[in-house]
């Protein structure tokens, strides 16, 4: 089910998101392909993700399927972790962005959202604005390289 019967309406059930997630990754039929992709889930890279409605000051994660968020809320990516990955990855990640902001590295806002099932590493998205989102494209991407060899990008 995804939304969570105890909180309040809208609020999102992260464990079964990242459930619904490991199965798409999986390759399961019982995927719920259609909640995932409300969620914008995953906006292309390594790792499977959706997009969030998240307070941080409340701590809230609300589902984001491209209408308004309350005030307080922010749009934010919350990344699951593949089944490769060990299950700190989480942690992992936003401990490299507290470290990244600590060396001066200009970076949005991050966080660490903990559950009974594990931790997710979330951040704000820097291609949304207040009303609309922002396209952007990688280096990556122009340059048709594929970013997960070594090297692709060197000018060599």
């Amino acid at each position: 089910m995804p939304l969570d019967e105890q909180s309040p309406e809208g609020v999102a059930d992260l464990e079964w998101l990242a459930g619904q997630a490991r199965q798409v990754e999986d390759d399961l039929p019982e995927a719920d392909i259609d909640t995932l992709r409300q969620a914008e889930g995953s906006s292309g890279g390594a790792r499977p993700k959706v997009v969030i409605g998240f307070d941080p000051s409340t701590r809230t994660v609300r589902y984001n399927a491209g209408e308004g968020l309350p005030d307080g809320y922010g749009h934010w990516l919350l990344k699951f972790g593949p089944r490769d990955d060990p299950a700190e990855i989480g942690a992992e990640e936003y401990a490299y962005s507290l470290m990244a902001r600590a060396a001066g590295v200009v970076i949005p806002e991050a966080d660490l959202i903990r559950t009974k099932a594990g931790s997710y590493f979330t951040v704000s998205r820097f291609d949304h604005a207040e009303t609309c989102r922002v396209h952007l494209h990688t280096a990556s991407g122009l340059a048709e390289a594929d970013h997960r060899l070594p090297g692709a990008m060197d000018s060599s």
